[in-house]
């Protein structure tokens, strides 16, 4: 009998080291996985952000199509402190002209010589979400962000869920507004869409980006199609970069503009479409 026992605690005992040795080689080789997904996450996230680069000031021209209403254009953006885009429909005469800076919005009919201006901070409480001048500027050059935050770095890695599938990958940040959530689809370094929402909502926006080019050693799309809902209403705009400069002097001067009459912001703005 008792060897019967001790044949048996025997068993138990083997049975007990192999389990544990199972479940440590297990364990092991779980980290490892764990391991190379982290090191392939951070190698796509920084290959991303080495190919856009930093920048300082942007000058571009082209064609926007808003609505069925197309324009030529130019485009000039200094980091982090304003966008100016200038509307040149015929013969590259300036018809309209937005500012947006870190404070405020600025619309300008020169044909009417009618102006609205608008806090930003005001505008922001009618958006599901807090979008800022540094998020419009990342969306005009095809660059994943933060919702209200600034650029992005190699140091915000941590920020995001990253899901690899090579080469397409997705970027989602892990902390979103209670009110929106996004996403960004990605193929190796390019950011082929954005997609969000508005949470129990009907507020959606989507961007494609395509015809990507290096310019600069900066990899930028040449093509922005941008489509927003609202219930049923849809508003759509195209974006196509004829010549795009970095970081050469650019000035952006709302005071140039005067002696402009004020006028209600929608009011202006329903007059671009008549």
């Amino acid at each position: 009998m008792r060897k019967h026992i001790q044949l048996i605690l025997g068993i138990l005992l083997l049975a007990l080291v192999v389990g544990c040795k199972s479940s440590k080689e297990a364990s092991s080789a779980m980290s490892e996985v764990d391991i190379a997904q982290k090191n392939e996450a951070q190698r796509y996230y920084t290959e991303m952000i080495e190919a856009y680069g930093s920048w300082e000031t942007v000058v571009a021209n082209g064609s926007v199509a808003v609505e069925g209403l197309n324009s030529s254009f130019e485009l000039r953006m200094i980091r982090n402190e304003a966008i100016q885009l200038s509307l040149r429909p015929l013969l590259g005469i300036e018809v309209a002209r937005l500012i947006i800076t870190q404070e405020k919005l600025y619309l300008y009919d020169k044909m009417s010589k009618r102006c609205s201006t608008a806090e930003i901070a005001s505008l922001q409480e009618k958006l599901p979400f807090p979008l800022t001048l540094n998020n419009i500027q990342s969306i005009l050059l095809g660059k994943p962000f933060i919702l209200g935050s600034e650029d992005i770095t190699a140091d915000n890695l941590s920020d995001f869920d990253i899901d690899i599938a090579s080469p397409q990958w997705m970027m989602t940040p892990k902390a979103t507004s209670d009110r929106i959530a996004y996403t960004f689809d990605m193929e190796n370094t390019q950011l082929n869409q954005i997609i969000g929402g508005q949470i129990g909502g009907t507020q959606r926006f989507e961007c494609r980006y395509s015809d990507y080019d290096v310019v600069a050693e900066r990899i930028i799309p040449t093509v922005l199609k941008a489509v927003a809902k609202s219930g049923a209403k849809s508003y759509s705009a195209d974006i196509y970069y004829n010549a795009i400069t970095f970081n050469t002097p650019t000035s952006i001067d709302s005071n140039a503009l005067r002696n402009y009459s004020e006028a209600d912001l929608m009011d202006l703005v329903k007059s671009f479409a008549k």
